[in-house]
């Protein structure tokens, strides 16, 4: 169940101020690729990552997660040779801002911890994306 502390004071389906794409260090591209994110009880949350970049990541979920925390993390990516197949990747996150539209949360998050292995993978699929 969402609280209100997981949502700005204002309209909340708006972008909250300097959270958007204004906020960004760099440009995020599109995805659809599968995650989750374990929460502090130990519930796992099953979403979708929206988009990626080099220090962040947007998520939609059906169920709220909490903003402003360290969240452990895991999504599917591509593998880039064989697109059928799919790479974990793990790592902690960092929630800046939850926001309820329509039906689905909608989370920006920034990386706290990635291993370099999983930071080259999403590179590599970041300079193919902004072809």
């Amino acid at each position: 169940m969402a609280h209100d502390a997981d949502f700005p004071p204002a309209n909340p389906v708006s972008t909250p101020p300097q959270v958007g794409s204004d906020a960004r260090r760099e440009p995020r591209v599109r995805v659809s690729w599968p995650g989750r994110v374990q929460l502090p009880a130990g519930v796992v949350v099953d979403l979708r990552v929206r988009d990626i970049s080099e220090s962040g990541l947007g998520l939609v979920s059906e169920l709220s997660i909490p903003g402003r925390s360290v969240l452990t993390f895991a999504m599917g990516v591509p593998d880039p040779d064989q697109p059928k197949q799919v790479i974990p990747v793990t790592g902690s996150i960092r929630t800046a801002y939850v926001i309820l539209q329509a039906r689905d949360f909608h989370a920006g998050a920034m990386w706290v911890d990635i291993s370099s292995e999983n930071r080259d993978l999403l590179r590599l699929w970041l300079r193919r994306l902004r072809r």
